[in-house]
């Protein structure tokens, strides 16, 4: 399955326009240099009091749409 690889690192003032509401999703870079757009929803399971901090990865169905996110 195709995948993609990601870093964030988002401090909880960063993330705050996501919980108000003013913003819905979030856009990332990956390890290749590639543009994605994800929903907000997928990454919040990750917050912590601290933010948001980590490495990722996606995975692809056949039909090119993400499957799931993982924290490395």
């Amino acid at each position: 399955m195709a995948h993609s690889l990601f870093s964030i690192s988002l401090t909880t003032r960063q993330i705050l326009p996501f919980y108000e509401g003013s913003k819905r999703r979030i856009v990332v870079k990956t390890e290749r240099g590639t543009t994605i757009s994800l929903p907000w929803s997928v990454l919040q399971p990750y917050v912590t009091d601290y933010g948001l901090t980590g490495s990722f990865v996606i995975t692809y169905d056949a039909a090119g749409k993400w499957k799931e996110i993982r924290k490395l």
